[in-house]
């Protein structure tokens, strides 16, 4: 690593970057509202991918590497949660149940509500491409190909459906909970 007045830079060693960004990491974890083990063991896969890239890493101090890291780890965690569930159709209660959050009870509520308004709006044929993005959950492309059209098309029905819904789901969702 080399510093800016051209000298060679020693890295800092693990222990000190770890003390000095193991608080912002778990700041940046809590974030996601995921249990406490799960927090913490994405946090020590955050560090111990930092521990595999050190020596490549240019930039010094690192915590843009971490929080990187950290949100790219927490968002692939989420996603195998959501294939874990579309894969054995599981209720959304059992995917939920760990979140020790003291709006846990409310978030999921909030969620189921969601889901029941995807499930009417399946018989709409007007939110065919909002119920494909959100409930069947595929891709704008996907959804192009499937229906043979491009993206733009795509990616602006999805736009008009999202603003013609938006305030009937606030409104189900209220009604809810």
């Amino acid at each position: 690593m080399t510093s800016r007045n051209g000298k060679t830079a020693a890295p800092p060693n693990f222990k000190q970057v770890y003390e000095a960004n193991v608080g912002l990491v778990q700041f940046a974890m809590s974030r996601f509202r995921f249990p406490i083990q799960v927090q913490e063991d994405l946090i020590q896969d955050v560090f111990l991918r930092y521990l595999e890239h050190a020596p490549n890493l240019d930039t010094h101090p690192p915590k843009s590497f971490l929080l990187a890291v950290a949100r790219n780890l927490a968002i692939d965690y989420y996603r195998r949660q959501r294939r874990r569930h579309a894969e054995r159709h599981l209720p959304m209660e059992e995917v939920m149940h760990e979140l020790p959050h003291e709006d846990a009870t409310e978030h999921l509520k909030q969620l189921l509500a969601v889901q029941d308004f995807l499930q009417a709006l399946r018989d709409d044929p007007k939110a065919s491409t909002l119920v494909q993005y959100y409930d069947d959950d595929l891709s704008i492309r996907e959804i192009a190909e499937r229906n043979a059209e491009s993206t733009a098309t795509v990616s602006s029905r999805l736009s008009r459906q999202r603003q013609r819904y938006r305030m009937q789901l606030a409104e189900h969702v209220a009604a809810a909970t």
